[in-house]
């Protein structure tokens, strides 16, 4: 059974492919096809005029001359790669994180590993942990003072990582711990700025736990059009506290006592959110 390979080419103009075909017509024969093709794909250069020849020895030849000739064939592609639109890195608040994370790109990435080195030596200055002793440790991540710094390490050395391979942002934009992220990327923080500002943010969060909360209300005005003009949730008319909403829901967020203690039937517990990001004691 003959063996079909596809032959990656690319130049700066349509000459220059037709020419480089032209020359690679002499490897057809004599040559190992997956070699060649291998070559082609990860060693060379690639340019904005490209174009794939596909087959077995025979069909690679008839599609290398057909081009060579500035022809067409069955076996050839040729194109020319357009800007698809410009590179944002999103980095995501907590959530996003698992027991064993980063494992293996720490085995198989030294850009990767490297960055996560750099990540740790800067965290130990602010932090009574080791950033490689919790990675697989599943009782500190469920520390917010450990979790968000980690996150924050991953994240940038994810970044480092993309860019190794050519992927440069345009623009970041993140969320929580996420932000400092992309801070730290986008060159606003330096490395050691952004782990002092992770890790001093969330031994604060770590401190609030309890004291503060926030509550996810399912009032009937979201429900009913004719309520959604504000005054159909109580929470909505209280001045006392920081509220949100949204045309879908909406919530309060405040001392944990005196906000647990309004819910009632038509608002839903904190849901996990330990801790009113949106309250002034954490914005103090």
């Amino acid at each position: 059974m003959s063996t079909v390979v596809p032959w990656v080419l690319s130049g700066r103009s349509p000459r220059a492919v037709c020419e480089q075909a032209g020359r690679l017509v002499s490897f057809v024969d004599g040559h190992d096809l997956l070699d060649v093709g291998f070559s082609l794909a990860t060693t060379r250069a690639v340019f904005e005029h490209r174009a794939v020849v596909v087959g077995d020895r025979r069909a690679l030849a008839a599609g290398l001359e057909a081009l060579a000739g500035g022809g067409d064939g069955p076996e050839l592609v040729v194109g020319a790669a357009g800007m698809a639109g410009k590179v944002v890195f999103v980095f995501p608040g907590q959530g996003s994180q698992w027991v064993g994370m980063a494992g293996g790109l720490l085995g198989s990435s030294r850009v990767f590993a490297d960055s996560m080195a750099e990540c740790a030596a800067v965290l130990s200055e602010f932090t009574d942990w080791w950033l490689f002793d919790v990675l697989d440790d599943e009782v500190a991540l469920a520390r917010v003072d450990v979790l968000q710094p980690v996150l924050w390490a991953v994240m940038v050395s994810l970044a480092a990582l993309w860019r190794s391979f050519g992927v440069v942002p345009d623009a970041v934009v993140g969320h929580s711990q996420g932000e400092i992220a992309a801070a730290c990327v986008a060159g606003a923080l330096s490395l050691r700025d952004g782990a002092r500002v992770v890790a001093l943010r969330s031994r604060a969060l770590r401190a609030l736990a309890g004291v503060v909360a926030w509550w996810r209300c399912r009032c009937r005005w979201l429900r009913s059009p004719g309520m959604r003009g504000g005054m159909g949730c109580r929470w909505r008319r209280s001045t006392v506290r920081r509220r949100w909403w949204s045309p879908v829901r909406c919530g309060v967020g405040g001392v944990g006592r005196g906000v647990g203690g309004g819910g009632g039937a038509g608002a839903s517990g904190a849901g996990g959110l330990w801790v009113a990001f949106r309250s002034g004691r954490l914005d103090s």
